[in-house]
């Protein structure tokens, strides 16, 4: 895969991650949610990942345009817990309005599917938590502008005396 698509997917699964609702850091690791991402399709934006020219700093801007589906694992203490908690995700996930949703480079998102819920099992140390996972469709385009250049040389003199 070239460097331009990783960079793309990792991009990709910062913003899915960035639109679910904020976790408290005392949450223990089993009751935080999993994130999962499948791309179905990498493709170029523009013309071969061309988009557009930058002016400051000069340079291409490049893309590439991500199809693909996700599953957000929701879980909770209690069936009744895991129900409001799939209700946040689902809400986080498709009512980001419009411009901000285009801003972060989401282009579509739907939900395709609600998992069936799955109790809580076991007992004490070994209980694990209430459990349904939200599958999702979400068309991304990840923009890459140029780098700051720093020091370019813009003009070689002809005229140097190398004598």
């Amino acid at each position: 895969m070239d460097p331009l698509s990783q960079e793309a997917l990792t991009s990709f699964r910062t913003t899915v991650e960035s639109l679910l609702p904020e976790i408290p850091e005392e949450t223990p690791e089993a009751l935080r949610p999993a994130v999962a991402i499948q791309p179905t399709r990498i493709s170029p934006s523009g013309l071969g990942g061309f988009v557009a020219m930058n002016e400051d700093p000069e340079g291409e801007i490049l893309g590439r345009r991500i199809t693909a589906g996700g599953v957000v694992t929701v879980r909770a203490e209690t069936v009744a817990e895991l129900h409001a908690a799939v209700a946040e995700v689902s809400e986080a996930l498709l009512g980001v309005d419009r411009r901000q949703r285009t801003e972060q480079g989401i282009l579509d998102v739907s939900l395709t599917e609600l998992g069936p819920p799955r109790p809580p099992q076991g007992e004490g140390e070994s209980r694990t938590p209430a459990e349904q996972d939200v599958r999702f469709r979400i068309e991304y385009e990840f923009l890459k502008p140029p780098a700051e250049a720093g020091d370019v040389i813009r003009e070689i003199p002809l005229d140097v005396d190398l004598g």
